[in-house]
């Protein structure tokens, strides 16, 4: 007895076919809708990608080129070209570099004995 309530209560049922169409397309719109969001969102990911490699490649440039400065510090050639920015010496002018500056500030004992000779002379 039971199969037959089931089955007339499956007949009783009317399917209004304009309500189920309306609630495909409903379905349907939502899933397009969800579609383009998620492609949308990838799209946005890719463009933050190809930016952060743009600005990984360019910071890398410049490591290079800070590094190569970095090398070129303390040589001859950095500094005669630092000394001729600077006015202290000018295009061509030969440039001497001080070796041992510790020297600079005293005398060795000959040199001493020699420079007070030198001034004994001179008076």
């Amino acid at each position: 007895m039971q199969q037959r309530s089931i089955r007339q209560r499956l007949q009783s049922i009317q399917v209004r076919w304009p309500f189920l169409a309306i609630i495909v397309v409903l379905i349907l719109v939502l899933f397009f809708m969800a579609m383009d969001h998620t492609r949308r969102n990838l799209y946005n990911a890719e463009q933050a990608l190809i930016m952060s490699e743009r600005e990984r490649s360019e910071i890398g440039m410049t490591l290079v080129d800070k590094q190569q400065r970095v090398d070129n510090l303390g040589t001859r050639q950095d500094t005669t070209n630092r000394a001729q920015q600077q006015g202290m010496i000018m295009e061509g002018e030969l440039c001497f570099e001080v070796t041992n500056p510790d020297r600079l500030d005293a005398y060795t004992e000959e040199e001493y004995r020699i420079l007070m000779q030198e001034r004994a002379w001179d008076q």
